[in-house]
């Protein structure tokens, strides 16, 4: 048995953050969050879900849990203008990227919330978002906690993937070819599209919702050597994955997928920025044949192979070298 500590909604308890509310605590909590996801908490293998002081948790057997977290602030990983359904859904959206990379199954979240006041309103399209995300994924929330302060939004995600198989940024090795999911900087757009409040919005859900790559799952289990998600831009993630490696890698720019009518300047712009929450991931060249088929339907792409020597070479189709930002910095 897995115990993992919950003690989620604690503002609801405390009366300064229901003055004004309208309800007391226990309708608070019945009407906005105690049910989120219940629905799937046995075959999720939750045993204790929220309502006690810890959470009860037990994979089942052959398999290894998988935790990560992450965590959003406001007006740094999302704007203070969006709908709170939308920051709620993007929040556990961006932490299940981390399980996608990894192979993992999700299973599970909590949410840790640190906000200024008590606003039912703002609370009910918050738990909306919480409720759309579960049911996608049928994950139940289990629990979490609560602070007063600026909106800080963070979530834990738990998955499982069978014993052995978890898939890390440590397993590249020389001569594999890499992929990315998806294209590059399609977020980047979506975001300069919802600060700028432009006519043009083809992009913004992009940036809002992002996909956690779950349908990749499966592909990777069978293939990756490494992967990792492109939370910080492609430059810098695959920076990561080589250093966790130990390797190197070459990348052909001219081969990364980037929204159609991408400019030259654009392109370079957008492998450095972050929030694509697409997947970058290796194999070894013989399976390329084989991934090539089973990828039919997954907008994959390869883009370059790893090296021995452990640095990051792009270069355009003319082999001239392209010099790039590295990418989102959190300090």
């Amino acid at each position: 048995m897995v115990w993992v500590p919950r003690d989620f909604l604690k503002f609801i308890l405390s009366n300064s953050f229901l003055k004004g509310s309208g309800l007391n605590e226990h309708l608070l909590i019945r009407e906005y969050f105690s049910d989120i996801g219940s629905d799937f908490l046995s075959e999720r293998y939750v045993s204790l879900g929220v309502g006690d002081d810890a959470a009860g948790f037990k994979p089942p057997k052959g398999y290894e849990i998988i935790l990560s977290t992450d965590t959003s602030i406001e007006d740094v990983h999302f704007l203070s203008t969006q709908s709170p359904d939308d920051i709620a859904y993007r929040a556990v959206a961006v932490a299940l990227s981390d399980l996608a990379a990894c192979g993992a199954d999700p299973v599970w979240f909590m949410v840790s919330l640190t906000m200024n006041e008590n606003k039912s309103s703002w609370l009910k399209k918050f738990s909306k978002g919480l409720n759309q995300i579960a049911h996608e994924y049928r994950i139940p929330l289990i629990g979490g906690d609560t602070t007063r302060g600026p909106l800080i939004i963070t979530v834990q995600v738990g998955g499982i993937v069978k014993s052995g198989k978890m898939i890390t940024r440590s397993g590249a090795k020389n001569g594999d070819l890499i992929y990315v999911s998806g294209k590059i900087g399609e977020a980047y757009l979506g975001l300069n599209q919802l600060k700028d409040n432009l006519s043009s919005q083809e992009y913004i859900h992009r940036y809002i919702r992002p996909i956690p790559r779950f349908d990749l799952s499966k592909i990777l289990l069978k293939f990756a050597s490494s992967a990792i998600d492109i939370s910080d831009g492609l430059v810098q993630d695959l920076e990561h994955l080589c250093t966790a490696s130990k390797v190197g890698a070459k990348i052909n720019f001219d081969q990364i997928p980037f929204p159609l009518n991408s400019s030259e300047e654009d392109k370079r712009k957008f492998i450095s920025s972050g929030d694509d929450y697409q997947l970058c991931f290796t194999i070894p060249e013989k399976e390329r044949d084989i991934l090539k088929k089973q990828g039919k339907k997954i907008d994959i792409k390869e883009i370059g192979y790893i090296t021995n020597a452990e640095n990051l070479i792009i270069e355009n189709k003319n082999k001239q070298v392209i010099n790039v930002a590295k990418g989102y910095s959190h300090f």
